[in-house]
């Protein structure tokens, strides 16, 4: 399941989800067997560094990286 500006999105194995930069989102494993996550990402940036994260805090946001 990927969550992207808090609308819950059902994917499956094969599936490509395009991440708006600056959304917030998540991802969790909802399978109840016993396969595993695995979670690929791309970046439209040069360096890993490049990339901005925002996380949500209990004090609002924090951004971490050099930002995109």
């Amino acid at each position: 399941m990927v969550t992207i500006e808090g609308e819950e999105i059902v994917v499956a194995k094969g599936d490509t989800v395009f991440l708006p930069g600056g959304a917030e989102h998540g991802v969790r494993n909802v399978d109840e067997g016993d396969e595993e996550l695995r979670w690929f990402y791309v970046f439209a940036v040069a360096g890993f560094g490049e990339a901005g994260y925002v996380f949500p805090g209990e004090e609002g946001y924090e951004c971490v990286g050099d930002g995109v």
